[in-house]
C-alpha cells in the first residue's frame, strides 16, 4: 500500500470558508476513506524538527496552501526519491505563482500539479516552462451533496448570491440588477449569503457549510457575477448544479467550462496593472443583459442549462488514482477571452529554496498557515516578490 504524507488541515475558526479551505478538508477526508491509500500526518511548521519517515515509493501531498516548496527542500535534504503532488487553488495569486517559481527547478519525473479547472491550468502552462500536460492534471473531487427540497414555482422569484461578500466578486452590481428587474415588472427578492470583507465573525455567528447549502437549495436562481483575479473554478456553481439550481454567471475563469452560453454574462474587462498580492475585480457585468437573461430564464426554467457535475463526482475516484500515478486528466476545451489578453510580469527571484523555506517557517511562527492569504502576503513581502497581472 502506498502511503500519502500530508499536513492535517483544519479550517481556522475565524477564517473565511472558501473553496480552497473546503477542498483541503474534503480531499483529506476522501483519502481516509480509500482503502488503497495509507495516510501519515505531520505538522508542516515542524517539518524539519520532526521529519516524517518517507519511503521512496511514498507520495508527499502538499495540501494546506501554496507551500509545496518546503517539501522540495525536505526531499533534497533527505536525498529522497518520493514524489511530490501540489495544487493550485487560485489563478492569479502571488502565493501560487511563488510556489511555481520555487518548485520548478527541483521538479522531478512523477511530481504532479493539480488544478481545479482547465482555465487555471492554461494560465500556469502559459507562464511556466517546466509545466506541461504530462506533469499537470485537472481534478476537483466534489463530495456528494445532500438531497434537499427545492421550491415549487412561485410568483416572487428568489435570487441569491453565495460566497465572500468582497469587491472583486462584483456584489456591488446586485442592487442595479434588482432595480432593472423591478423596472421590467419582475417580482424578485435577493438573498446575499456570505461573510463581508473585513467583518470578522465569531464561529457562532457564521453559517455552516451545511446551512449555506440549505439556503442555496431554496433559491430559484443563483447569481455568480465574480470577475475576481483569483477565480479558478466557482465551486458554488458545482454545488448549485448538484442541487438542481440554475445559475447566471460572468463569462469569466472556469464558468464557460461549467455552463451553457445563454447562462453566461458578457464581461467588460478593464485594462490595467493588477498587483497579485491582492484580489481584484478585473471587469464588470452588463447589468441590462443580466436583467434580460434573468427574465428569459423565468420563461424557460425547465430548459435552462445547469452544471453537469458527473465529471466532478468521477474525480472522487480519480484523485487517488492520480496520487497513485495511474492516470492523467485529458485536456478539456478552454474558452477564455481573458487569457488571450493578459500576462504576468515577474521580477527575478533572488531567494534560494532554502531561504524561501526558512522565511516561510518563520512566518508560521506568527501567522497560522491556515490563513492562506495573510500568511502568503507576509511571505511575499519578506521575499520582495511582487508579481503584477497586466490586462490589455
Amino acid at each position: 500500500m502506498m502511503t500519502v504524507h500530508l499536513h492535517e488541515y483544519r479550517l481556522a475558526d475565524e477564517a473565511f470558508i472558501s473553496g480552497a479551505n473546503l477542498y483541503y478538508q474534503e480531499t483529506q477526508q476522501l483519502l481516509r476513506s480509500d482503502a488503497r491509500v495509507g495516510l501519515a500526518s505531520h505538522s508542516l511548521p515542524d517539518l524539519f524538527q520532526v521529519p516524517p519517515k518517507v519511503r521512496d515509493d511514498d507520495v508527499m501531498l502538499s495540501s494546506a496552501g501554496p507551500y509545496a516548496y518546503v517539501y522540495h527542500l525536505l526531499r533534497e535534504r533527505m536525498k529522497g526519491r518520493f514524489r511530490i503532488v501540489r495544487d493550485v487553488q487560485a489563478t492569479f495569486h502571488a502565493g501560487y505563482f511563488l510556489q511555481e517559481r520555487l518548485c520548478g527547478p527541483s521538479m522531478r519525473d512523477g511530481d504532479l500539479v493539480l488544478f481545479p479547472s482547465e482555465y487555471c491550468r492554461a494560465a500556469y502552462l502559459a507562464h511556466f516552462e517546466h509545466l506541461d500536460e504530462g506533469n499537470t492534471a485537472v481534478c476537483y473531487p466534489l463530495p456528494p451533496v445532500p438531497e434537499l427540497q427545492r421550491p415549487t414555482q412561485r410568483k416572487t422569484i428568489h435570487l441569491g448570491y453565495l460566497g465572500r461578500v468582497t469587491a472583486e466578486k462584483n456584489v456591488d452590481q446586485l442592487p442595479a440588477l434588482m432595480r432593472g428587474l423591478a423596472d421590467a415588472g419582475m417580482s424578485a427578492e435577493l438573498s446575499v449569503i456570505g461573510q463581508k470583507e473585513g467583518n470578522a465573525q465569531p464561529p457562532s455567528a457564521r453559517l455552516s457549510h451545511e446551512e449555506a447549502m440549505r439556503h442555496l437549495a431554496g433559491l430559484d436562481l443563483l447569481l455568480h457575477p465574480s470577475t475576481s483575479s483569483l477565480e479558478s473554478l466557482g465551486r458554488v456553481l458545482l454545488e448549485a448544479g448538484a442541487l438542481g439550481v440554475p445559475a447566471l454567471a460572468a463569462d469569466h475563469a472556469a464558468a464557460p467550462e461549467l455552463l451553457g452560453r445563454k447562462a453566461l454574462l458578457d464581461v467588460d474587462y478593464r485594462p490595467g496593472y493588477y498587483p497579485m498580492t491582492a484580489a481584484h475585480a478585473l471587469g464588470s457585468i452588463d447589468v441590462e443583459q443580466w436583467a434580460e437573461r434573468a427574465i428569459r430564464w423565468q420563461g424557460s426554467r425547465e430548459s435552462w442549462p445547469k452544471v453537469d457535475v458527473r465529471r466532478f463526482a468521477h474525480d472522487r475516484t480519480r484523485f487517488s488514482e492520480l496520487l497513485l500515478g495511474k492516470g492523467k486528466a485529458s485536456p478539456y476545451h478552454v474558452r477564455s477571452q481573458l487569457l488571450g489578453r493578459c500576462e504576468v510580469h515577474q521580477d527575478t527571484l533572488s531567494a534560494s529554496l532554502k531561504e524561501a523555506a526558512s522565511i516561510t517557517l518563520r512566518v508560521f511562527e506568527k501567522t497560522d498557515l491556515r490563513h492562506i492569504g495573510q500568511a502568503m502576503a507576509d511571505i511575499c513581502a519578506r521575499m520582495h516578490y511582487k508579481p503584477v497581472l497586466r490586462v490589455t
